[in-house]
């Protein structure tokens, strides 16, 4: 069977080809400018400089837009492991479905006020399958209004979770996560439950991430001006709704808004383009960034204006222009020199952001495990090297047994202690090539290349007596031991798709789970019955 070493597709660059590729763009104009004759060498200069800073703010909005849309996806996938986790409540899960608000009160008001101090996490609804909202937790006082947003409807209409940002009245945008719940047994719809958190965080971050001061503008037509202009006065902001046309400012960093900035969004012209002209702020000067910001229903509703400091590359360009001015060789070599350095700093700094993107996005944080997300692409490469030369591949679902009790008992520390101890184990006892994955919660997978059907289950079965035989520290002299329930699948033997294959391994699971736990079970296809 031929090797495939590089099974996964990675977007983060090669090391150095993010400055190769910058210094292209800046150095090669700059070479041309300084070979130009020397009847125009000021002139070359000075339009090459001109235009590197056009493409530059290009290039830092597509990477500042990249940035916030990796920072929403972040916290979704973070208010995406909470909801999961309520979702498996049964005590939740119980009391939406006989609609009980106050044992949902008495239960979810230290759930929210954790999740608050720990997430950020700011909105927590339970809503009827109707839509009718039967508690905001983090407002109780308000409730029995339908629940009509685009989120909700999407949630009940797919019969999925469903996340997205949605803009409030006042103009606050909100990061929602709405979880529908269903019937185990019956598969009927119990309810909603919602999990929300504010996003101006996002903006500053943003904001801090690129030195820069930033303006939120909402489209006026989204808005009910009553409803702002009371909701800026509670704030303790002054609302001022008649200063554009079109546009509202919901917030700044600046006292005022720069004169140039202003005329730009009065004449609603807020795209960029590579001869975008810089704002000056008294001896300090600005590059504008134009950054669109959608809702979870695809509409521009705002637009985020930030002004980046460029005064250090403007100074530095009319250095050049003077330098050139006197030695027109001794400038250009010193230019070159300079921005050579310029964008080997840049091109780190953005391969650097790039790795760690990268990282938050595919590593576990807790274990170092690879997270569904890779799961899935590791899977999805090995199912294709399978079907282009052949062999199996086995996907091992494993679940703890009782883990609930390892945190009621010994506290969440210890629970993360064990899954830590748990994902290093898994690591070791793996062959090499395999890979083990933090599937959600307490949930692992096993990706088995070249394994069977009877290989995997061997395998399973020496890892879960593994488990049982052995235990883990949590701490303070205590070692704790429990017993694991895992599902077993091979590709072509169970399923022909990745997600056929991903689901009948956790039909088995769930199959060793209801056959008493601490034990493997093999997807068997359900029997096929003959016609008549």
């Amino acid at each position: 069977m031929a090797p495939h070493s590089n099974r996964i597709e990675m977007k983060v660059a090669k090391p150095g080809e993010e400055t190769r590729r910058l210094r292209l763009y800046f150095l090669l104009p700059l070479v041309i400018a300084i070979l130009i004759t020397e009847v125009v060498p000021i002139v070359g200069v000075y339009q090459f400089t001109h235009k590197s800073v056009g493409v530059g703010g290009l290039h830092l909005r597509m990477s500042a837009i990249d940035l916030y849309n990796e920072s929403v996806e972040q916290h979704a996938q973070a208010l995406e492991t909470i909801s999961d986790i309520l979702d498996r409540d049964n005590t939740l899960r119980n009391a939406l479905a006989r609609k009980d608000r106050q044992a949902l009160l008495d239960y979810a008001t230290a759930l929210f006020r954790g999740m608050k101090r720990t997430y950020g996490i700011t909105h927590l609804y339970f809503t009827g399958p109707d839509r009718v909202n039967l508690l905001r937790v983090h407002d109780p006082d308000r409730y029995g209004d339908v629940i009509d947003r685009v989120t909700t409807r999407l949630a009940e209409r797919r019969g999925k979770n469903v996340h997205g940002v949605e803009m409030g009245p006042i103009g606050t945008f909100t990061l929602r996560v709405v979880s529908p719940l269903f019937d185990e047994r019956s598969g009927r719809l119990l309810g909603f439950v919602e999990l929300g958190m504010e996003t101006p965080e996002l903006v500053e971050r943003l904001r801090k991430s690129l030195g820069a001061h930033a303006f939120v503008l909402i489209k006026k037509k989204f808005l009910d001006r009553k409803g702002w202009e009371e909701g800026m006065h509670a704030m303790g902001r002054a609302p001022d709704w008649d200063r554009f046309a079109d546009y509202v400012v919901s917030s700044q960093s600046l006292a005022e808004i720069p004169t140039a900035l202003a005329e730009r969004i009065a004449r609603n012209a807020m795209e960029n383009h590579e001869d975008e002209p810089v704002i000056q702020v008294g001896v300090n000067y600005y590059r504008p960034l134009f950054l669109p910001i959608q809702d979870i229903a695809d509409r521009n509703v705002a637009t985020v204006a930030l002004l980046v400091d460029i005064s250090q590359e403007i100074n530095t360009a009319r250095l050049a222009l003077s330098l050139g001015a006197v030695a027109y060789l001794a400038g250009g070599g010193l230019l070159f020199v300079f921005f050579y350095r310029l964008v080997g700093w840049v091109g780190q700094r953005v391969e650097k952001s790039q790795q760690e993107l990268e990282q938050l996005a595919t590593v576990d944080q807790l274990t170092g495990l690879h997270n569904r997300r890779m799961c899935y692409s590791i899977l999805k490469a090995e199912i294709a090297h399978a079907e282009r030369f052949g062999g199996p591949v086995s996907f091992l679902m494993l679940d703890i047994d009782h883990f609930k009790r390892v945190n009621d008992t010994y506290g969440h520390v210890a629970g993360d202690q064990v899954l830590e101890q748990l994902g290093l184990l898994l690591k070791e006892f793996v062959r090499d090539g395999d890979s083990v994955c933090r599937y959600g919660g307490e949930e692992f997978a096993v990706i088995l290349r070249d394994a069977d059907m009877a290989d995997a289950a061997s395998m399973a079965e020496r890892l879960r007596a593994n488990i049982e035989q052995g235990g883990f520290d949590v701490g303070g002299g205590q070692r704790l031991k429990f017993n694991v329930s895992i599902g077993v699948a091979a590709y072509p033997e169970s399923a022909s798709s990745i997600e056929k294959l991903i689901e009948a391994a956790d039909t088995a699971l769930y199959a060793a789970k209801d056959a008493g736990r601490n034990r493997i079970s093999q997807y068997e296809k359900p029997a096929v019955r003959a016609e008549a």
